[in-house]
């Protein structure tokens, strides 16, 4: 099996239980992974959240990891995790055999991996037609002595294993896969929740998760049509296969209403209305579809009756303060979400809310005031604890968008702020390969001057997603850690070669940078001699720095936006155009990677390209730089006038 090692070890303070991915035949590879991932999502165990431990295996160095589904004894776990770690409270492992040829088995056990004891051990026998019941009452037989809750797990009692092995394939699908930056594979759960809808139509848990999936795959992705298209598709189909789930109305509703259709939304909302009228999200919806069309008034008199009937109702408070924060009272819509919080704390659509109008207002007192409640909130969904903490994370004075936030009132200590931000970075970390969360680890742990857990933090990001730019970034913060002084000489080079004074020696500055990338085989250090060297026009010499660089870390981003122009300067767009792709891939449709990519393809003579792109650069980021780009593209692609017809026919005839 090669090497293994496992990210969800609990080393935070939550959660205390941890599950691993049910061994299975090989015929049932993902099904122990997604049956584990119901189990840490809805099961509580002594009071606390249930972490998910992937454990991945390389067959060698180079090998991409791949999650291994296993019955893990304690000793097996002391090994992988590498102590038993006391704050640990329970691991539940086990092993599950479909029931394909008509039985099957589920076993599940619980240890405590300091002392190996046993908590329980229980086994049920799964038949084709009721394999969901059983798995049910397992774990029901299993809550006593472990003071466990099921939560939504009861939703798939009932469920026969045609349908059940479809979830559990949809659930191994939308786990977090960090190398992607999102679900493993959202478009394959999709269809295995289409299927699930169609082989149990009248079972609440495929059409409601098939409806939550789906909108969170839209709203990862806003301007992917396709993939709002492929959304849809599988909603209309489920809504054939099962009109009576409000659920199904609801989400084609929220769906038309982003694509702009008020109209086809309404439909969908109060065909669902017919089903559900005390269903508050549905209000939402509409009152949504009114103020998005700027009737603020005719929003505020939906909420206002709905209200009547539901007084009180968290969702649509929310809504009339996300309502206010529209129409442009963004201070007292925070004042509204702030009451919403206080009635109910934790509440997610308000705190998301909230969030928002922190970024909007670029309120760094709103922004922490959420970290600090998150951090105090063990049960706050894991998706709105990451974006919390990542605009958290921005709002600090080393991170390169703290200059935008403002604040009224005193910053609390540097000391708690790092301690908020390891709190929620560890809770993301323990429930998952996650390498953004270890890098935020390592970044508060070196401020709360922890550098050996730092540094250990660092290379489990090069080991979760080793081609990254986040492994790149682990590569330059573990060298800075390492060798201070001379991380802090190559930022100050490459920020002389990229703005140097009249009284700049730039053949002294490329010989020094060369020296420190003789003796320190580092990204940075090859980047730093790369960007000297580019200063200089010395295109060749360049280009073998930086190629020297992405050897030593595929997901330097930097070194991939320089050779853009080294290779353009060199007369090779194709190559260009492929570190501008790979920048794009790496960092995502940034104005930074767009406007490098349009040059490429200006570079490449791909004209109607390169203004589309730079018109998508410009949209985030309208500066002259990028104005200066679409100028250069715009001149390109205009005709040559006569005259200038006329000098090329000129030239022509002399060179005859």
């Amino acid at each position: 099996m090669g090497r293994t090692s496992a990210h969800a070890d609990g080393r935070a303070r939550y959660p205390r239980a941890v599950v691993v991915p049910f061994a299975v035949p090989d015929e049932g590879r993902n099904l122990g992974l997604g049956l584990a991932a119901l189990v840490h999502s809805f099961v509580r165990v002594f009071g606390q959240n249930v972490a998910l431990a992937q454990l991945l295996s390389r067959d060698d160095e180079r090998s991409e990891p791949r999650p291994v589904e296993a019955l893990v004894s304690p000793k097996a776990w002391g090994d992988i995790s590498g102590s038993p770690r006391g704050d640990v409270s329970c691991v539940l492992t086990g092993q599950l055999e479909p029931p394909s040829d008509g039985r099957g088995l589920l076993r599940v056990v619980a240890f405590e991996p300091a002392s190996g004891k046993v908590l329980c051990d229980e086994e049920a026998s799964l038949t084709p037609d009721d394999a969901g019941s059983e798995i049910v009452r397992l774990f029901k037989d299993m809550a006593p002595p472990l003071e466990g809750e099921l939560g939504l797990l009861h939703e798939i009692e009932g469920l026969a294993w045609d349908a059940l092995e479809s979830v559990l394939l949809a659930e191994r699908g939308v786990l977090h896969d960090p190398a992607r930056r999102g679900p493993h594979d959202g478009l394959a759960a999709l269809l295995h929740l289409g299927r699930a809808v169609a082989e149990a139509p009248e079972a609440d848990y495929p059409a409601g998760r098939l409806a939550a999936v789906g909108l969170d795959l839209v709203l990862s992705k806003p301007d992917d049509e396709k993939l709002a298209a492929a959304v849809d598709r599988a909603l209309a189909r489920a809504v054939a296969d099962a009109p009576e789930h409000a659920v199904l109305h609801e989400a084609r509703g929220a769906l038309e209403l982003r694509r702009g259709g008020v109209e086809a939304a309404e439909a969908h909302v109060r065909a669902a209305l017919e089903r559900e009228p005390r269903r508050p999200r549905l209000h939402v919806l509409l009152a949504e579809a009114r103020r998005g069309s700027g009737d603020f008034a005719g929003a505020m008199d939906l909420l206002d009756r709905a209200l009547l009937e539901l007084p009180g109702d968290p969702l649509l408070e929310t809504e009339r303060a996300v309502t206010v924060l529209e129409s442009g009272d963004l201070p007292r819509a925070a004042e509204l979400l702030g009451e919403v919080l206080t009635a109910h704390p934790g509440f997610p659509p308000a705190y998301m809310a909230l969030f928002a109008c922190g970024a909007r207002l670029a309120d760094a007192d709103i922004v922490e005031r959420l970290a600090f409640d998150a951090a105090n909130d063990p049960d706050l969904p894991s998706e709105v604890t990451r974006r919390v903490l990542r605009l958290f994370a921005s709002t600090q004075p080393e991170s390169a968008e703290g200059e935008r936030f403002v604040r009224k009132g005193a910053p609390r200590p540097a000391r708690e702020r790092a301690e908020c931000m390891v709190s929620l970075a560890e809770r993301l970390a323990a429930e998952g390969s996650d390498a953004w969360a270890e890098l935020t680890l390592a970044r508060g742990k070196m401020a709360l001057d922890d550098f050996d857990a730092a540094r250990a933090h660092l290379a489990r990001v090069e080991t979760l997603a080793p081609a990254s730019a986040l492994a790149a970034e682990a590569c330059r913060t573990r060298f800075a850690l390492d060798e201070p002084g001379v991380a802090r000489e190559l930022e100050l080079v490459v920020r002389t070669a990229q703005a140097p004074s009249a009284d700049t020696d730039l053949a002294q500055l490329t010989a020094r940078a060369r020296t420190l990338a003789g003796h320190h085989d580092v990204w940075p250090a090859h980047f730093a001699l790369g960007a000297t060297e580019r200063r200089r026009e010395r295109w060749a010499e360049a280009r073998e720095a930086l190629e020297a660089a992405v050897r030593q870390s595929p997901g330097a981003t930097p070194a991939h936006l320089e050779l853009v122009a080294v290779h353009v300067a060199l007369g090779s767009a194709e190559k260009a155009l492929e570190h501008a792709d790979r920048a794009c891939a790496l960092e995502g449709e940034t104005a930074r990677t767009l406007a490098v990519r349009a040059t490429a393809l200006l570079a490449a003579s791909k004209h109607a390209d390169a203004r589309a792109t730079i018109d998508r650069a410009l949209a985030l980021d309208a500066s002259e730089a990028n104005r200066a780009i679409e100028e250069r593209i715009r001149k390109s692609s205009e005709p040559p006038s006569a005259f200038a017809r006329l000098r090329m026919a000129l030239g022509l005839g002399k060179k005859r």
